[in-house]
């Protein structure tokens, strides 16, 4: 080299920025060897390279300094923090790194606001799941993996079983990697698939690439899976009952069924006294829950149970607040982008409405209810179908839309098959 020096070692840290704050590796053991005395100088191509925090120049003098180790760059010269003098030149030319940095960084945000009020996406690393490499385009065979796991949430379904689900189907994420149950929470939680464009958090307009799920289901997912309840306790266990929560019912005592396996581990219903039950009835889970799968199904198809769906339309109250103060963002990103308002009081807006939007959200969390019944097929056979791919969650809600109990009498003595005539369904509809 030009100063005679020999070179002992490179100590590089690729893509990591000396301005972020990051741990950089590489630089901890350049200042462990300079400490050490097993390297008598540093040369780097600018002091930026060195530090951008003050912080930073200050460990890096009294190291350098304690050692007595020279500095050198390529485009500054030589440093010398022995000095008052150098060091001062050290701290302005770390200054001077620092200001463009945050300039930079400024710019960056700017760009990125203006880009998500036009309702654009930012471009750059994995493609999102569900759309294809151009980031718009909709990939259809994973966008209705994500509309079938919307509809199995919605319907009170588990992330628990769903992550299961697609492990035991084998599926992979973008990066070609298992699924991770929060990764798929992240998933059905991202405006992206609602076709929105969100910024911090906050939607802040209609994207410009379409929708995989509707903007109704999504303010849906994001009740369900962010009500504060969920997250304070685990997720439930898979359900494996049809019946419970009260609609099959004791026929002597009128109190609701519990599900209880006997000790051979066979699922059963039964009257418990624990439960405030009289304790003279049960019934085995299998062939019930068959026979009543088959009468829901026969009532799907006729007339009564189409009057029985459109009565849960859902109160639009919280839908037509959530939808409203979404529009003050996309209004609000409008201004931004005309240049009405600067970033700052953009910003601070949709902080705004950042809260009235998490307490509309809760409110919304009832109307989820009923959605699965909203979405069914039209049709017997499309229903049967429909039936068929249900999960038990999904059916036990159509369950409860078109049953209003299911009384279960005494068995008849001598009768050890399956006898549906102690069994009287009371309909809704």
């Amino acid at each position: 080299m030009a100063r005679g020096w020999e070179v002992a070692g490179v100590y590089a840290d690729n893509d990591l920025s000396a301005y972020n704050g990051k741990r950089r590796p590489a630089y901890e053991a350049l200042l462990a060897d300079v400490a050490a005395r097993r390297i008598a100088g540093v040369l780097a191509y600018h002091p930026d390279r060195l530090y951008r925090h003050p912080r930073d120049l200050e460990r890096f003098v009294e190291t350098v300094e304690a050692a007595g180790a020279a500095v050198a760059t390529v485009t500054a010269g030589e440093l010398d923090l022995a000095t008052a003098s150098g060091r001062m030149v050290a701290r302005m030319l770390g200054a001077a790194a620092r200001y463009e940095s945050e300039h930079k960084s400024e710019r960056q945000k700017a760009k990125h606001a203006e880009l998500a009020a036009a309702g654009k996406g930012r471009g750059g690393g994995t493609r999102p799941f569900g759309f294809n490499e151009d980031r718009v385009s909709i990939r259809e065979d994973e966008a209705e993996l994500v509309r079938e796991a919307a509809g199995h949430i919605l319907g009170g379904g588990s992330l628990r079983s769903l992550h299961r689900q697609w492990t035991e189907k084998g599926l992979l994420s973008p990066a070609g990697t298992p699924w991770a149950k929060q990764s798929i929470r992240r998933l059905l939680l991202s405006a992206r698939i609602a076709g929105l464009r969100a910024h911090h958090g906050v939607v802040v307009a209609e994207a410009d690439w379409p929708a995989i799920i509707t903007r109704e289901e999504h303010e849906a997912l994001r009740s369900v899976l962010m009500a504060p309840e969920r997250d304070r306790r685990k997720e439930p266990a898979r359900r494996k009952y049809l019946l419970t929560a009260g609609v099959a019912r004791c026929g002597k005592c009128g109190a609701g069924l519990v599900a209880r396996p006997n000790d051979r581990h066979d699922r059963r219903y039964i009257c418990s006294r624990d439960r405030g039950g009289c304790g003279g009835c049960f019934i085995m889970a299998e062939p019930l829950e068959d026979f009543m799968r088959e009468a829901v199904t026969l009532v799907m198809a006729g007339p009564a149970f189409d009057r029985a769906r459109q009565a849960v339309a859902v109160d639009s109250r919280a839908g037509a607040e959530l939808a409203a103060a979404e529009r003050r963002l996309e209004q609000l990103a409008d201004a931004y982008a005309e240049g009405q308002i600067g970033l700052e009081a953009y910003e601070r807006g949709t902080a705004k409405l950042q809260a009235r939007l998490a307490e509309l959200r809760r409110e919304a969390a009832a109307e989820a209810s009923g959605v699965v019944a909203r979405k069914l097929p039209a049709g017997d056979t499309a229903l049967r179908a429909w039936w068929d791919r249900a999960s038990v969650e999904e059916q036990a809600e159509v369950v409860g839309l078109v049953v209003e109990s299911i009384m279960i009498g005494p068995g008849v003595r001598g009768f050890n098959r399956f006898d549906p005539r102690p069994v009287q369904i009371l309909w809704r509809v």
